[in-house]
C-alpha cells in the first residue's frame, strides 16, 4: 500500500509451534537478536503495534505464532499515527472472523527443553452479534551461557555465566461486536496474562589470573496485565465517510525478586514492584471532499504513569540480618500525558495518488526521583509533518516518495537521576533533562510487478538531531581506583543512516516459490565533545566523526512436495558490524558508548519447517526445527579510551517442534474494522 507492505505470515511453516518473535525473523527489514531484540532497518527503536494498537502486556515472545495472520512494516509512517518510533512501525494483525456461524481453530505443540504450548480460537457470529476469544498456555524453558573479558594497563579480567529460565504464561483475548444497525458498530475487547518464570545464573569471574568472585543468582518474576478496548464506528450515506472513537487502557503489574550469593559470604536480595499504566482516547473523522479528495482529521489523548520501587537488602553476618547498606534503593515515578490532533489531506491526479498532514502535539511529563526528593517538570510542544506520493507508471511499474518526522522519547531508566553505584568499578546515573531525540526520514520506492516475479527496492536516508547519547569514562584523578567508569545521558550527537533494501518474490512453478530481501545500511555519527565535573574535576572529551557498514540477507523458500505436503526452508545471515555508530538509531544507551567502538561478528542461521495437512486440509501436523546448525551466536569485541573487552553471548536455539492444528469451518481471519480501511489510503481514490 501506499505507506505500508503487509507480510502474510499465516502459511508461514517455520514458526509453527513458536511465538511472534519467530515470526519476526522471517519478515524483510526486520532483524532479531539473539536475546530477541527486534529491530527494522538496522535500528531497534521502532514501535510494535498488535491490531493497531500499542501493548503493553503482549510480549512477542509469547504471542502464539498460529494466531497471528500478517504482519505490517510501516517505514514511513503517516501523521495518524502516534510518532514514536524512529524507524517506523510494526503492527502485527490478528486472526478472527466476522462471517456467520461457528469457527475455531485448535493447537498443541510441544518442544525439545521441555516446551509446550497450545491455544484455543473460537468465533461465534448470530445475528447482530460477533464473540471472539482465545486463550494461550505456554511452558517455557531455556538454557544460555556468555564468556566475557576485559584488558586495561592496570588489570585483566575473565569470566563466564551460564543460565537458565524457566517459566508459565497464560493469555486470554475476548470481546464483542454489536451490529447495531448497518451504519453504527460498537465493540469491546479485553485481554488477560499472567506470566510467572523464575531464573538462575551462574558465574565465575578471575581478576588478573586469580579467583575474584563465584556468583549465584536466582531470581523470580511474577506479572499479570489486562487491556481493555472500546471501539464505535459511524458510517454515513457518502461512501468513505465514517466517524470512529476508540479507547484504549493497558496495565501491568511486576514484581521481580533476585537472591545473590557470592564465594566471599557476600548475600544481597533486591526487589522491583513495577507498575505501569496507560489510558488513551481517539477520536477520527474521515471525509470524501471536492472530486476525488479525502480530509481526514482526529483528536487524541494519552495518559501513562510508570511507578518503580527497587530496594537492596545485604546480610550482615555481625548483626544476623538484613540491612540496606549499598545506596542502592530508590523509589522513581514518572507521570507523561500527550494530546495531539491531526489533519491529512489525499487526492489523485491521473496516475499519480498523494496525500500530506500535519500533527500537532503538546507532551506534559513529570519526572519524580522520591528518594532523592527531586522533581522536573517538562513541556514540550511539537509539529510531525508527513507527505507520500506515488506514481502509477503503467500496469507494472510504479513509484513511490515518502517523508516524515518521528521522534524517541527517553525511557523512565535514562531519566532517572539516582546514582547508582553498582560495584568498585561502575557509577551510573540517568539525567532528567533529556529532550527527545527528532529524526526526519525521507524514502524512495520502486516497485515491478509482473505474473511471477515481485521486486520492490526502497532508497531511505534518516537524520537524527539531539541524539541521546551514553557518555561512559574513567573517573579522573582517582589514583585509588584507576579504572573505575562514571556513565550518564546526554543530548550531543547527530546522525544519520542511509540504506538500499531490495525484496524480491518469485513463484518459479507451482511446486517452488521462493522470496529474499537484501538490506545495506550505512551509520554515521557526527563529531562532538562532551564536558563534565566529577569530584572537583573539569574533563572534556572529544569525540571523532565515525561510520559504519553493515548488510543483511534473508531467503524463504516454499516447496509443494505433494498435495498435502509442504517444506519451508528460512534462511537469515547479518554481516560484522561497528558496534558505538547508531546515528541515534537504537535509542537510549545505543550511542557513543564513551567513545568505545567494536565490532559484532556475523550472526547466520537456518530454520526448516515440514506440514502434513489432511481430513480436506482441516488439520495439519507440523515438524519445525529452528537453527538447524545450531549457529545463532553472538560475539562483540569492544575497544574504550585504555581498555579492550570481549564478550560471546548464546542462548538455547536449536529446537525441534513438533504440532498439531484443527480449525472448525475454515476459521481464517477477522480484520479490525479501523485498520482495514486505514490500510486503503491512496488505493480508495
Amino acid at each position: 500500500n501506499l505507506d505500508k507492505k503487509v507480510i502474510n505470515v499465516d502459511r508461514n511453516i517455520s514458526a509453527e509451534g513458536g511465538t511472534a518473535l519467530d515470526i519476526m525473523r522471517s519478515i524483510p527489514s526486520v532483524d532479531v537478536d539473539v536475546q530477541g531484540n527486534v529491530s527494522l532497518r538496522g535500528s531497534s527503536n521502532l514501535t510494535i503495534l498488535v491490531d493497531g494498537k500499542p501493548s503493553q502486556i503482549q510480549s512477542l515472545d509469547e504471542l502464539p505464532a498460529s494466531i497471528v495472520q500478517s504482519v505490517e512494516v510501516i517505514t514511513n509512517p503517516s501523521v495518524r499515527y502516534d510518532p514514536d518510533g524512529m524507524s517506523g512501525i510494526l503492527n502485527i494483525v490478528l486472526k478472527k472472523k466476522k462471517t456467520p456461524g461457528y469457527h475455531g481453530m485448535i493447537s498443541l505443540n510441544a518442544g525439545t527443553g521441555n516446551k509446550y504450548s497450545g491455544t484455543v480460537n473460537l468465533n461465534i457470529r448470530q445475528g447482530k452479534f460477533n464473540y471472539f476469544g482465545n486463550f494461550d498456555y505456554r511452558h517455557f524453558y531455556s538454557t544460555g551461557n556468555d564468556l566475557s573479558n576485559y584488558i586495561s594497563s592496570t588489570k585483566t579480567t575473565n569470566g563466564t555465566e551460564k543460565d537458565s529460565r524457566d517459566g508459565l504464561s497464560n493469555n486470554f483475548r475476548g470481546g464483542i461486536d454489536y451490529f447495531i444497525n448497518p451504519k453504527n458498530t460498537l465493540s469491546l475487547a479485553g485481554s488477560f496474562n499472567v506470566r510467572n518464570f523464575d531464573g538462575n545464573e551462574k558465574s565465575i569471574n578471575y581478576l588478573n589470573g586469580v579467583l575474584d568472585y563465584n556468583q549465584n543468582t536466582d531470581d523470580n518474576n511474577k506479572m499479570n496485565g489486562k487491556e481493555f478496548t472500546l471501539n464505535y464506528k459511524k458510517t454515513f450515506d457518502t461512501q468513505g465517510e465514517e466517524f470512529t472513537v476508540d479507547a484504549l487502557f493497558s496495565g501491568y503489574n511486576r514484581n521481580s525478586d533476585e537472591n545473590v550469593n557470592k564465594n566471599d559470604s557476600t548475600k544481597y536480595v533486591s526487589n522491583t514492584d513495577g507498575i505501569n499504566n496507560s489510558f488513551s482516547i481517539q477520536s477520527d473523522f474521515v471525509k470524501p471532499i471536492g472530486n476525488g479528495g479525502r480530509l481526514e482529521t482526529g483528536l487524541k489523548a494519552i495518559v501513562r504513569k510508570q511507578d518503580a520501587d527497587y530496594s537492596v537488602l545485604n546480610f550482615l553476618y555481625n548483626t544476623n540480618d538484613w540491612q540496606d547498606t549499598s545506596n542502592l534503593s530508590n523509589k522513581f515515578i514518572l507521570t507523561d500525558q500527550i494530546y495531539a490532533g491531526y489533519a491529512i489531506y489525499s487526492n489523485t491526479i491521473g496516475q499519480i495518488s498523494y496525500q500530506g498532514g500535519v500533527r500537532i502535539e503538546d507532551q506534559l511529563k513529570k519526572i519524580d526521583q522520591r528518594t532523592q526528593n527531586k522533581t522536573v517538570n517538562v513541556s514540550l510542544f511539537n509539529l510531525f509533518p508527513s507527505a507520500h506520493i506515488k506514481w502509477d507508471i503503467n500496469k507494472t511499474n510504479a513509484l513511490q516518495v515518502s517523508y516524515s518526522k518521528r521522534v524517541n522519547r527517553p525511557s523512565g531508566r535514562v531519566l532517572n537521576p539516582f546514582v547508582s553505584i553498582e560495584n568498585f568499578y561502575y557509577i551510573n546515573y540517568g539525567n532528567p533533562y533529556l529532550k527527545p531525540e527528532f529524526t526526519d526520514s525521507y524514502e524512495i520506492g520502486h516497485s515491478l510487478n509482473w505474473e511471477k516475479t515481485n521486486i520492490n527496492t526502497t532508497l531511505f536516508y534518516r537524520y537524527t538531531k539531539d541524539k541521546i547519547t551514553q557518555i561512559t569514562n574513567k573517573i579522573q584523578g582517582q589514583v585509588d581506583k584507576p579504572d573505575t567508569l562514571i556513565s550518564t545521558y546526554t543530548n550531543l550527537a547527530s546522525g544519520s543512516t542511509t540504506g538500499l533494501e531490495v525484496v524480491v518474490s518469485q513463484t518459479f512453478t507451482k511446486w517452488f516459490r521462493a522470496n529474499g530481501s537484501f538490506s545495506f545500511f550505512r551509520a554515521k555519527l557526527d563529531a562532538y565533545n562532551y564536558s563534565y565535573n566529577y569530584n572537583g574535576i573539569d574533563t572534556t572529551i572529544y569525540y571523532n566523526s565515525n561510520q559504519s557498514n553493515s548488510w543483511t540477507a534473508k531467503v524463504n523458500a516454499s516447496f509443494t512436495i505433494t498435495k498435502n505436503l509442504e517444506l519451508q526452508l528460512n534462511g537469515n545471515y547479518r554481516s560484522p558490524v561497528i558496534s558505538g555508530i547508531s546515528s541515534g538509531d537504537r535509542g537510549p544507551g545505543g550511542g557513543g558508548g564513551g567513545n568505545a567502538q567494536g565490532k559484532t561478528k556475523e550472526l547466520y542461521w537456518l530454520d526448516l519447517g515440514l506440514r502434513y495437512s489432511f481430513l480436506s486440509n482441516k488439520a495439519s501436523l507440523t515438524l519445525r526445527v529452528s537453527d538447524i546448525f545450531n549457529t545463532r551466536r553472538f560475539k562483540s569485541t569492544t575497544y574504550g579510551i585504555g581498555y579492550t573487552s570481549y564478550s560471546e553471548m548464546r542462548q538455547e536455539s536449536q529446537i525441534v517442534f513438533l504440532g498439531f492444528s484443527y480449525k472448525i469451518n475454515d476459521y481464517k481471519q477477522r480484520r479490525d474494522n479501523k485498520m482495514d480501511d486505514m490500510s486503503n489510503d491512496m488505493d480508495n481514490q
